[in-house]
């Protein structure tokens, strides 16, 4: 299979959804991203995946979105991943970019921890 052909099957098959996130976390998250040496895409996808096949909506502390101004983050999984994480925050009530926002917080503590 040619280069061209995979890049266009891997399109067909992905979603890309948009989360709001609030401005302040989302720049410190890419902070924290720059000073390990990682990319946004690749851990917001695998969020969206462990969040399917091992967290709840405990996960998400508060569910009160703050009125801080907001940022669209892009997030590109598989369509068969963005269906289990659309139906599993459906059933369970809660703001799937609340969820996203939670990780990026959880994200930065850590990060910050591990640095002391």
């Amino acid at each position: 299979m040619k280069n061209n052909e995979r890049k266009k099957n891997f399109q067909i098959n992905t979603q890309r959804f948009n989360v709001s996130i609030s401005k302040v976390v989302y720049k410190q998250f890419k902070e924290k991203l720059k000073q390990e040496g990682l990319r946004s895409t690749r851990l917001l996808s695998q969020f969206v995946v462990n969040y399917v096949l091992y967290l709840d909506k405990s996960f998400v502390k508060n569910d009160r979105r703050s009125k801080e101004k907001k940022k669209g983050v892009l997030i590109v999984v598989t369509n068969e991943q963005y269906c289990k994480f659309a139906e599993k925050v459906s059933k369970e009530n809660i703001d799937g970019s609340r969820a996203v926002e939670q990780f990026m917080e959880n994200y930065i503590n850590f990060i910050d921890k591990k640095k002391k």
